[in-house]
């Protein structure tokens, strides 16, 4: 985990209405995303049937995250597995819901919009557009440092160039948020 010192953050997101902000306390943000091996100790650790770790989701609503063959599970995994060759990969096909289960389960907990805003950019702005980790981004010019063009993901670790400022990795592309 990466410490990210906090302070008074303003959203800069073109996407959020303006004159957002927060005090920020310091606070821990994963390295990286979510691996499909990891998510796997939470599944098969019986994660999805652990009252503890989905305070606030009724059982009937918990049973519908079921993979592709009706077991508890992220829905784009088959009989409790993920995908083959994707042991490196960041966990998909799961709900807001799930990963903020499966952060209580290994001791944390999913960062609030200022945090994972603030990591990711530290604020950074510019008049002619979003800044990015790596530098000021148009259409096209973060092909080599984030994964906007694939037709699926790729290992956690697949960009270091593109890490944001605190060194955190896969916050402009790998899977969609």
């Amino acid at each position: 985990m990466l410490r990210v010192p906090g302070g008074e953050y303003h959203i800069v997101s073109p996407d959020a209405p303006t004159g957002l902000s927060a005090r920020l306390n310091d606070f821990l943000i994963d390295r990286y995303e979510v691996t499909n091996e990891a998510f796997e100790g939470f599944v098969l650790g019986g994660g999805y049937a652990t009252d503890d770790h989905w305070a606030g989701i009724p059982p009937e609503v918990r049973r519908g995250f079921m993979d592709r063959t009706g077991l508890p599970g992220p829905r784009d995994w088959q009989r409790q597995s993920f995908p083959e060759g994707q042991v490196s990969h960041p966990v998909t096909g799961g709900s807001w819901h799930e990963a903020s289960a499966y952060c209580s389960w290994a001791g944390k907990r999913l960062p609030t919009l200022y945090e994972w805003e603030n990591t990711a950019r530290d604020g950074g702005t510019s008049r002619r557009g979003v800044l990015m980790p790596w530098v000021f981004t148009r259409s096209g010019s973060g092909d080599r440092r984030a994964n906007f063009n694939s037709a699926g993901t790729v290992p956690v670790n697949a960009f270091p160039f593109g890490k944001s400022p605190y060194g955190a990795y896969g916050m402009a592309g790998n899977v969609r948020e």
